[in-house]
């Protein structure tokens, strides 16, 4: 099973697209925080649908959030030719952290969602429940 959960900051804007084929999509990235002296991971996130749309309405660079979903690897080659790497996440769940007094606002007419820390915790004990039902299968 592909199942990743990534904590941290928004790097970026969220961009809102819809694709040839109708589907709404989300992307943004985000850095998350390592231990240690290591550089922060970066993750490019892509949310779908009606959960993407929320994405692109409230988050904004610098916003915490906490995803859920499949991780993958783009690779790609650069102008310079220079074959590169890229971590992907298809989120099928994002969490909105709290907001700072710093950020910049997004105009908006809803109040925002809260999250807490709790919210994220439970998420992953759900998901370890689910993955040991699921280790119990004969096959």
């Amino acid at each position: 099973m592909n199942n990743c959960i990534y904590s941290g900051h928004l790097g970026r804007d969220p961009e809102q697209r819809t694709t040839p084929s109708g589907h709404d999509v989300c992307n943004f990235s985000i850095a998350v925080k390592q231990q240690g002296d290591r550089p922060a991971l970066w993750v490019e996130v892509a949310v779908w649908g009606k959960q993407g749309e929320h994405c692109a309405k409230y988050l904004t660079k610098g916003s915490l959030v906490t995803v859920v979903g499949e991780t993958g690897i783009d690779t790609y080659q650069t102008q310079g030719g220079e074959f590169r790497a890229k971590l992907t996440l298809n989120a099928y769940r994002v969490e909105f952290g709290p907001r700072s007094e710093s950020q910049g606002q997004k105009p908006q007419q809803e109040e925002q969602p809260r999250h807490s820390a709790g919210d994220a915790q439970s998420t992953v004990r759900e998901m370890t429940r689910q993955q040991e039902k699921e280790d119990d299968l004969p096959f």
